[in-house]
């Protein structure tokens, strides 16, 4: 696999290949390529990819050139910084395109964001104002699509001014592509988090801009220059971001590029919302199957009882992660070594995204932190009760706030025991332990005195071979 590279005369960005995700054997995957056949977010990825080539729409002689378009925007953005209204930026050498690997039209133009981006920043303190009333683009309702709406009292920070088709790039955590255009719900001020990098230029279309900067091409540029130490805590860089490249059409095929990807992604929505009641149902039958499991109803039983047991009466050990300040232990990722937190736990399987990394202080000052082959997770916040076994490929990893289960091998098979915390029968009882009301949570204590229906350990491994055998079915 190549470099990707593009050159500027005073900058060169290279990336690596990237890895797949299957870099650890086939033990680690998400619960989309577990169930479903269509990976829409893959079609619009490459449908993004097409479009910011101008391999999506076809180029008209009567659209004129882009070109023309980025000096009418340059003739104005110099008035502005004459008038005083913007600060005149520094200039930033021309952008040549590699035309083998990034090939773009004749009638297209490279520049870089700072070029065509207007925004200037404004601040405003809403509990100046309690009574006030804000629409608020808050990072954590991004995937709601709709701003808060709240009185100034309710705002805790000072928030950006926006106006309406800002393009809101997500400096947090940038491995999550969050870009948002902003609209108009209301007629109150519209304000943002200072998460968020805006990108303003009404010669442009905004959705077009949106777009680009959810392009996988773009999002390599994110993902190059970052601050923070993993996961949740890395920052893309602003001044970076200016410098970053944007391909820029004729206006009039700009708007025809957005129409196609309406038009697109509006077929892959209906393809979803299909998967998503297919993953309903499929829920709700693994949910009977689990249950039917653990009350005997799956196989036939053996003639030795079943017996009513605490989990922790058949663990060797129900410990917690690092749970005090485990940032002092991280360090950047591929240095050390990976842990487990409650977002990696999922209903019955792992999740291989937002790894963070510990140092090696981390095993040696917390060895009850560091999981083994076969042993079970619970999840302790997020989604208390969610499990997972330790598969093979990931013994000697670390654990942050989480519940590990360290089961007695000759009394108890995993597989069954996870089944068994699946089931709504311990899910409901999960529920009933959780404290906390703005976030519940799961003490060890709380996982240790779990009920569990249990077999004989022959009788479990039975159980838990059919299970797997029609689990195998749901995938496929």
């Amino acid at each position: 696999m190549r470099e990707t590279t593009i050159t500027t005369d005073k900058n060169n960005f290279v990336f690596p290949p990237r890895k797949p995700r299957s870099d650890r054997g086939d033990v680690v995957f998400t619960s989309c390529s577990r169930c479903f056949p269509i990976d829409t977010q893959a079609i619009r990825n490459k449908i993004l990819d097409l479009a910011i080539r101008g391999k999506l729409t076809e180029q008209l002689p009567e659209d004129g050139s882009a070109e023309d378009l980025y000096r009418q925007i340059q003739a104005e953005k110099q008035a502005l910084v004459k008038a005083g209204k913007i600060k005149k930026e520094n200039s930033l050498s021309e952008i040549t395109v590699d035309e083998e690997q990034f090939g773009i039209p004749e009638n297209w133009y490279a520049c870089h964001v700072s070029d065509i981006n207007f925004f200037v920043p404004e601040t405003t303190n809403p509990l100046n104002n309690p009574e006030t009333v804000y629409e608020l683009f808050s990072v954590p309702v991004f995937f709601t699509g709709q701003p808060e709406i709240l009185k100034g009292e309710r705002i805790a920070s000072t928030k950006q001014l926006l106006q309406e088709n800002d393009v809101l790039v997500c400096k947090i955590n940038p491995r999550i592509n969050r870009v948002w255009r902003v609209t108009k719900h209301t007629d109150f001020t519209l304000v943002g988090s200072s998460e968020w990098i805006p990108f303003r230029n009404s010669k442009l279309d905004a959705q077009y801009m949106c777009y680009y900067f959810q392009s996988p091409f773009f999002r390599l540029y994110m993902l190059s220059n970052l601050t923070g130490v993993g996961g949740s805590l890395t920052r893309a860089k602003p001044e970076k971001f200016k410098r970053y490249p944007v391909f820029l059409p004729p206006l009039a095929e700009q708007h025809r590029i957005v129409e196609k990807i309406d038009q697109a992604f509006s077929i892959l929505d209906t393809i979803d919302a299909l998967q998503a009641q297919y993953a309903d149902n499929l829920t709700a039958l693994k949910s009977k199957l689990l249950e039917a499991a653990v009350q005997g109803q799956l196989v036939p039983r053996g003639p030795e009882p079943w017996k009513t047991v605490k989990l922790g009466d058949i663990a060797e050990s129900v410990n917690v992660g690092i749970v005090i300040r485990p940032t002092r232990y991280y360090v950047p990722p591929g240095e050390g070594t990976p842990a487990f937190r409650n977002c990696n736990i999922q209903q019955g399987f792992m999740d291989d995204s937002e790894w963070v990394w510990l140092n090696t202080d981390a095993a040696r000052e917390n060895p009850r932190a560091v999981v083994k082959t076969g042993d079970i997770l619970v999840a302790r916040s997020g989604t208390p009760g969610n499990c997972c076994i330790v598969p093979e490929a990931c013994d000697g990893w670390g654990a942050v706030d989480i519940v590990i289960v360290r089961l007695r091998q000759d009394v108890a098979d995993p597989r069954y025991v996870k089944a068994f915390i699946c089931s709504p029968t311990a899910q409901k009882a999960f529920m009933s332990m959780s404290r906390g009301v703005a976030l519940t949570h799961l003490g060890a204590t709380a996982v240790a005195s779990l009920p569990i229906f249990l077999p004989p350990l022959a009788e479990q491994q039975r159980i838990a071979n059919k299970m797997d055998e029609v689990m195998k079915v749901f995938e496929n």
